[in-house]
C-alpha cells in the first residue's frame, strides 16, 4: 500500500511541476530540465497513461484532461472499494449477530 501512495505522490509532484510551468499544451511544451522533472517512476506512469505527453524535441506537457479523468476514475474506484467494505462489514455483524444470538 505504501508503494502505491509513494507512486501517487511522485505522480502529484510531477503534475505540479508541470502546472507550475504552465507546460499544459502542446504549444507550451517544456524540456524536462526547464519543469525541473527527471525521467522517473512518476513521469513513466504518466506517459504511459497519456497524462503526459511528449512533442517533438523533446518537449513534454500535461493533458489536464486526460489528468481530471483519471482522477474522477480513482475517486469513483475508492468510492466502490469502501461501498464494498462497507458492506461486507454490515453484512458480516448482521451474519454474527443472528449466530450470537440463536437465530
Amino acid at each position: 500500500m505504501s508503494a502505491v501512495m509513494s507512486a501517487r505522490r511522485r505522480e502529484r509532484k510531477v503534475v505540479q511541476c508541470f502546472l507550475d510551468a504552465g507546460a499544459t499544451g502542446a504549444a507550451s511544451a517544456k524540456h524536462l530540465d526547464e519543469l525541473h522533472v527527471r525521467r522517473g517512476t512518476g513521469l513513466r506512469r504518466l506517459l504511459t497513461r497519456a497524462i503526459v505527453r511528449e512533442v517533438p524535441l523533446e518537449r513534454f506537457y500535461l493533458d489536464q484532461d486526460v489528468w481530471a479523468a483519471s482522477e474522477r476514475s480513482r475517486r469513483r474506484l475508492a468510492l466502490v472499494i469502501a461501498a464494498i467494505v462497507f458492506l461486507l462489514l454490515v453484512g458480516g455483524l448482521v451474519v454474527g449477530g443472528i449466530l450470537f444470538s440463536g437465530g
